[in-house]
């Protein structure tokens, strides 16, 4: 069933990506996280405005704003993320060996956590994206992030930067498209189907 959010997600931003500025980071698909992607190791920060985190923040943390975990705190305290404060900026290299896991195809999967219009994605083309461009990105009503794969086929570099908020993020997994699932699906099922007639060949040769 939450899977199914990503089909609805993707089937209707398609038609707004084609329309976007040719600077808007394309990507493929987003939905809520609600803490199903999966929680991997991020990259250790060492930089003064950023951090990072593991579940839900408690007391002080050294910058301007201690952030809310993207995956949502009410589903875990065990999940890996990077908050950024004090007008921070952090930038990856796409071919650091501790983002391999996050890209698939040219596609970089990252769980967002704040929707604030500040907080903001930069690839090395100077393509840019923010949250506050989609209308229906409402983390008042959604307990943890959104996932989205980004698209940074040749790219060098990523950045994640802020001016006032905290920008709250984690690179993640990919995760299978509905048509992947389908046929999953489907695959299970022949698998199932052939167990089926091998055990009922089995027992009509010892019924004989």
């Amino acid at each position: 069933m939450r899977y199914s959010l990503y089909a609805a997600a993707f089937a209707a931003i398609v038609g707004f990506s084609a329309s976007a500025n040719a600077t808007t980071i394309a990507f493929t698909n987003y939905g809520q996280s609600d803490g199903i992607t999966t929680n991997l190791t991020q990259p250790v920060i060492s930089n003064p405005n950023a951090v990072n985190w593991t579940g839900q923040p408690t007391g002080g943390c050294g910058l301007s704003n201690c952030g809310w975990d993207p995956f949502g705190s009410s589903l875990s305290d065990q999940h890996n993320w990077i908050d950024i404060g004090n007008a921070g900026a952090l930038t990856f290299s796409l071919s650091d060996p501790a983002l391999a896991s996050s890209i698939k195809d040219g596609v970089l999967y990252v769980v967002w956590g704040s929707p604030n219009g500040d907080n903001k994605i930069t690839l090395s083309d100077g393509s840019t994206m923010t949250l506050a461009d989609f209308p229906n990105v409402n983390q008042k009503d959604n307990p943890a992030g959104y996932l989205f794969g980004l698209n940074v086929a040749g790219d060098s570099s990523i950045t994640f930067s802020t001016t006032e908020t905290a920008f709250e993020f984690a690179f993640t997994s990919p995760v299978p498209e509905p048509s992947t699932w389908a046929m999953m699906i489907l695959g299970f099922a022949g698998v199932g189907f052939m167990a089926y007639r091998r055990r009922n060949q089995a027992s009509a040769l010892t019924a004989a």
